[in-house]
């Protein structure tokens, strides 16, 4: 018996609990800043593009590569120069030295440890000196992750904790690695800052716990917010911050390749 799961489910799934380009844009403009035009760039699972979109609007030479058939299908009918594939064998398939950044928003928490690990270190043959791999992830301290995000999606293999990856990144020779929170609000340099250091940036509340339509369960919704943003777990280290501003559900990871390294 076939047991595989139909093409195309991934991108069925996002669209199911409300996930679009203006979704997409609010939780991701916080890492514009990171990103200059004229660099050459890869979105590893890009989805339908979106990022690769919003990245080609400042004239830099983004391109992107996703698994599901569907998500690619809809960026390549917006001419938007996104592959249909494997992120890790399309990284083995590129030149050393050959891209400024790579980004990767929630596909490491897709994969298995050993994959995650050889992807960091696949994507540091690949990157120019110089040049940065930005990773993001549902943040295993905020409970909103554990209560909704998380479980929510059917292909989740594990949460990544920052300095887990931070480690890894280490471990590939990455240097100047950074990691921070993106909250929803007003933004920092994500380059700039530590998951400690209470940055925020742009992930709306709705795209996080879904605001339901019938009016009868907004108190219910209501109380949702309210205790995402006033319990973490399972960290009491993070307790004293807790009460006042939560911690977000998306984690990133910044690391930069020496530019005497080639």
């Amino acid at each position: 018996m076939n047991r595989s799961l139909p093409e195309g489910l991934d991108q069925r799934f996002l669209q199911f609990i409300g996930v679009t380009e203006e979704t997409e844009r609010d939780a991701h403009v916080f890492y514009l800043k990171l990103f200059r035009p004229g660099q050459e760039v890869l979105d590893l699972g890009c989805g339908a593009g979106y990022f690769v979109k919003m990245l080609r609007e400042q004239n830099i030479e983004a391109r992107g590569i996703d698994l599901d058939p569907l998500a690619t299908a809809q960026a390549q009918a917006q001419g938007l120069p996104v592959s249909q594939g494997e992120a890790m064998a399309y990284l083995q398939t590129l030149p050393d030295n050959s891209l400024d950044a790579i980004f990767s928003a929630h596909l490491v928490e897709h994969l298995e440890v050993d994959a995650v690990f050889h992807l960091i270190r696949e994507a540091y043959r690949v990157l120019k000196p110089g040049g940065f791999l930005l990773l993001t992830t549902p943040n295993v301290r905020a409970l909103v992750s554990h209560l909704e995000m998380f479980w929510l999606h059917f292909d989740h293999k594990r949460f990544y904790h920052p300095r887990l990856l931070k480690f890894f990144m280490s471990e590939c020779n990455f240097g100047q690695i950074t990691y921070g929170e993106n909250h929803p609000g007003p933004r920092d340099d994500p380059a700039s800052t530590d998951v400690n250091s209470d940055s925020t940036g742009g992930l709306s509340w709705n795209a996080i716990i879904p605001q339901p339509q019938r009016s009868v369960m907004l108190p219910w919704w209501w109380f949702k917010k309210w205790l995402a943003q006033l319990i973490v777990i399972p960290y009491l280290d993070a307790i004293i911050p807790a009460p006042f501003v939560g911690h977000a559900f998306e984690v990133y990871v910044i690391g930069y390749k020496g530019t005497g390294d080639g």
